[in-house]
């Protein structure tokens, strides 16, 4: 198992309460029924809530081992699989959530905008669209950040470093054995906004790190 794989569930337990919080509020707020999307769903904390006030709930996520920790609590009306988010899924949704920065691991603003309009396309009429992204102040306040994390049996190192790109940083985790690293961009509302319709963002709720933005189409 690699490096990043085995943080799988470290996440689960690292989960900000009052971030959940707010994002099981939000959800409650504009709940619907039917069928819900969980995009780059991790450990699955959210999925359960939105297979709570839904017929069916897809939830997917790259990682092999965030999904295995999922599919350990997953509701028999949820369906856990891997997938990259910037590819397509066939059928269209009544809510779609992509929590937690799933969005900021994208390098660049141009797939960043095809994948967000991408998602919001696939929602039905009246759907309900809910994503985060970090402010670009918050990452820099990162950079020069380390930390061991004591995993089962092993430890790893988490550094985090500045990239070429203002509003960019990149994580890097060594293992024993192997080094795995991952970029962070943000993304400001007029990079939001230049492909989604402004009236159609019903509420946007400012956080000390993020921005959480729900769209209705």
């Amino acid at each position: 198992m690699s490096t990043y794989e085995r943080l799988a569930p470290f996440y689960e337990r690292r989960s900000d309460p009052y971030l959940m919080a707010v994002y099981k509020d939000v959800l409650m707020r504009y709940k619907r029924h039917g069928l819900a999307l969980d995009i780059g769903c991790g450990p699955g904390v959210l999925t359960k809530v939105l297979a709570e006030n839904h017929e069916r709930v897809l939830a997917f996520d790259i990682s092999p081992a965030m999904l295995a920790v999922a599919r350990a609590e997953t509701p028999v009306n949820t369906t856990v699989f891997q997938h990259d988010f910037t590819e397509p899924l066939t059928g269209s949704f009544d809510t779609i959530l992509a929590s937690l920065d799933v969005f900021n691991h994208i390098d660049d603003a141009v797939p960043f905008q095809k994948t967000l309009l991408m998602w919001y396309e696939s929602l039905v009429p009246g759907g309900v669209f809910l994503f985060d992204l970090l402010k670009e102040s918050y990452l820099a306040d990162l950079i020069g950040h380390v930390e061991t994390l004591k995993l089962d049996d092993t430890h790893v190192t988490w550094r985090i470093e500045a990239t070429e790109k203002q509003n960019q940083i990149r994580h890097v985790l060594f293992g024993s054995e192997e080094k795995h690293t991952h970029i962070e961009t943000a993304f400001d509302e007029t990079t939001v906004f230049a492909v989604l319709p402004k009236d159609r963002c019903v509420e946007s709720i400012d956080l000390p790190e993020r921005t959480l933005y729900i769209f209705k189409k």
